[in-house]
């Protein structure tokens, strides 16, 4: 019988050694792992929003809502109360000055947008498709910024904008770091810059070039463009550092809306002839709404569902402005010795007027996004019913569409906002009642007195030794206060 050779193995002593070999490569792959994480920076590790979110489980804030009110926990109940508490305590000393700071500055922000529902869901971040079409959309318009700029006719203005839409959409990919503790408020306020830069960077060019000039319009979507990249990453890397809350960034957009469309509104009621005029109150109107809304914001820490019940009711009222400007200027004789189009200057008083409006009534309601954007859902339903009704009525007058459908989407507004504030009201009532409540109720029944009733027969049971027996309680409630 032949023998192997020394040192060489038989196929069945190979079978043998490989799970030896899956467990060392296994080991390897933790070690680098380990050695991996260990190499961060701990200042980063150790944040302030994640101290936030650690304070806020729902295991803890039960467990720690269920001691406040009395009631009894189990052992192991309490011991994780303990060893979670010891937790917080230690992620607290580890976290950096800055970061200690900054927690302390929005820690009540971030509790208000939590009960809002706002920040739910937010630590688990995809890209929605929504985000993916804005970015290959920015990328796309500015490919066809740059081609209209150097003039490109070749094969080229068919292919930069589609260059640029990929490379934005890349982005996450080639710069993880850089997208690695994004949320999706992060995404909101970056969009948000984006869409201010390309209309108030061709605001600026309007209000620089010569009106005259015939490569005027290359300075204008020049603007636009780097206007809107850099507003963008404004947005990006403000958010990463202040953590606005998504009420914070919708009342910015909505008030950066507002204010360039009443400087607008502005310039045309004047009756400006210059395009410089309207490029100038576009501007100035839009960075004033901006630091407006960002003090608005600050001051009444509103939801996003707050802001949706805002924007649609300002959106409602700007049409009855409309449906009003359009009636009176209709019925003027026009006169280019005066100025006719004064009425303009209505609408944009009314969406001023449906903003402050909406913010006094939605103080205090915390509308939900899901309220919110039912909210929105139901206004642009009762416009639509609005607008048939006008159809049905074959009115001729473009006042009567626009101020009937209006009428309608603010009927419809009012009707399920107040339904949503009873209700949230009514909730956040009760919510108060069982926190502040110091009292307890016990109950006891003990069925066995109903016999020792029963043999109390005469006056004697009932009264003996200058002493007045009661009949035995067989249910006994006990209030504590």
């Amino acid at each position: 019988m032949k023998t192997m050779k020394q040192g060489k193995m038989t196929p069945i002593e190979k079978v043998k050694r490989l799970p030896f070999i899956f467990l060392l490569l296994i080991l390897g792959l933790l070690l680098i792992l380990s050695l991996q994480v260990h190499s961060q920076d701990i200042s980063k590790i150790y944040s302030a929003r994640g101290f936030w979110l650690e304070q806020n489980r729902e295991n803890y804030r039960n467990l720690k809502l269920k001691r406040e009110k009395g009631d009894s926990l189990t052992l192991s109940q309490g011991l994780y109360l303990q060893d979670y508490e010891v937790y917080l305590k230690l992620y607290y000393t580890r976290m950096a000055d800055e970061e200690k700071s900054r927690y302390i500055q929005n820690k009540e922000q971030w509790n208000s947008a939590f009960i809002a529902g706002d920040d739910r869901d937010e630590s688990v971040f995809e890209w929605r498709p929504r985000d993916r079409f804005l970015n290959g959309a920015y990328g796309f318009w500015y490919g066809v910024t740059l081609i209209a700029i150097m003039e490109t006719e070749s094969a080229a203005a068919v292919g930069i904008p589609f260059v640029t839409s990929g490379w934005w959409l890349l982005g996450p990919s080639i710069m993880p770091d850089r997208y690695k503790n994004i949320t999706r408020n992060t995404v909101r306020l970056s969009n948000t810059g984006k869409l201010f830069g390309l209309g108030y960077g061709a605001s600026l060019g309007v209000l620089l070039v010569n009106e005259n000039s015939d490569n005027g319009y290359k300075t204008i979507l020049g603007l636009s463009t780097l206007g809107s990249i850099a507003l963008g990453e404004m947005g990006f890397q403000y958010q990463m550092k202040r953590n606005l809350s998504a009420g914070h960034i919708s009342m910015l957009r909505h008030y950066g809306i507002l204010g360039g469309w009443v400087g607008l509104a502005s310039a045309f009621s004047s009756n400006a002839e210059s395009s410089r005029i309207y490029g100038g109150m576009i501007l100035a109107g839009g960075i004033t709404g901006i630091l407006i809304g960002n003090q608005q914001a600050i001051s009444n820490n509103f939801s996003s569902g707050d802001v949706n019940a805002i924007s649609s009711l300002s959106l409602t009222a700007t049409g009855l402005g409309l449906a009003v400007a359009i009636d009176i200027m209709s019925n003027m004789e026009y006169d280019y010795n005066e100025n006719t189009e004064w009425p303009m200057i209505i609408p944009a008083a009314s969406s001023i007027f449906g903003t402050v409006i909406g913010q006094k009534q939605v103080r205090n309601v915390h509308l939900s996004k899901k309220q919110g954007s039912t909210l929105n859902l139901t206004t642009a339903g009762g416009g639509l019913i609005g607008l048939g009704l006008a159809v049905i009525l074959e009115s001729e007058s473009p006042a009567i569409y626009i101020g009937l459908s209006s009428g309608m989407a603010l009927i419809a507004h009012q009707v399920i906002f107040n339904k949503y504030k009873n209700e949230n009201l009514t909730s956040q009532f009760e919510a108060k009642l069982s926190n502040n409540q110091n009292w307890n109720i016990s109950l006891d029944i003990e069925p066995e007195n109903y016999f020792v009733n029963q043999n109390m027969n005469d006056m004697d049971d009932y009264y003996s030794g200058g002493k007045f027996n009661s009949p035995k309680s067989i249910v006994k409630l006990k209030l504590k206060f």
